[in-house]
């Protein structure tokens, strides 16, 4: 099986795996743990396995250790950025859910409507004021995504110039 096979097989599995652990008994604290825990030890046994002492004849001539540890770490790494992949989301956006709730207190009875509420409320867009806060949470909600999908695309778009301009 060709690695980038392998690969497309194995961060998928990982995912599907870690996300039914982190909703479920182990919990995604407990999940993004471990999983930065194997990534980061694929990343070291990668970082080793490439060392030229690993080499018989430097670089053209690897050893049956260092292709094992190639490997190993090649499977590492999958299995901790599927596990990583199905865990940041989502604690992002609780966090963020929590910080606004934790923020969020109820209106007095007797406090005036602000210039806002009223519009909203002459708008028909609520006829609860209590909506607002909510939409506030919504849209701190899509900031942050906005931007966490903005710098990983970037970062993957990055990522792909240095091997193009060397070949």
């Amino acid at each position: 099986m060709r690695s980038s096979t392998a690969s497309t097989l194995l961060f998928p599995l990982c995912a599907c795996l870690s996300s039914g652990l982190a909703d479920g008994p182990l919990g995604r604290a407990n999940v993004l743990g471990s999983s930065l825990g194997v990534y980061g030890l694929g990343l070291v046994l990668l970082t080793i396995s490439s060392l030229p002492f690993m080499f018989s004849n430097f670089p053209y001539g690897p050893s049956g250790l260092n292709i094992t540890l190639f490997a190993i770490s090649l499977v590492l790494f999958g299995a901790g950025y599927g596990g990583m992949k199905v865990c940041t989301n989502p604690m992002m956006a609780d966090s963020i859910t929590a910080m606004h709730t934790s923020n969020e207190q109820a209106p007095l009875q007797d406090e005036p409507l602000n210039d806002m509420e009223k519009v909203r409320v002459q708008e028909g867009i609520t006829d609860d004021v209590g909506d607002i806060p909510n939409a506030q949470l919504d849209l701190a909600l899509q900031s942050l995504f906005r931007v966490a999908y903005c710098v990983s695309n970037c970062g993957g778009a990055g990522g792909d110039l240095p091997g193009t301009s060397l070949a």
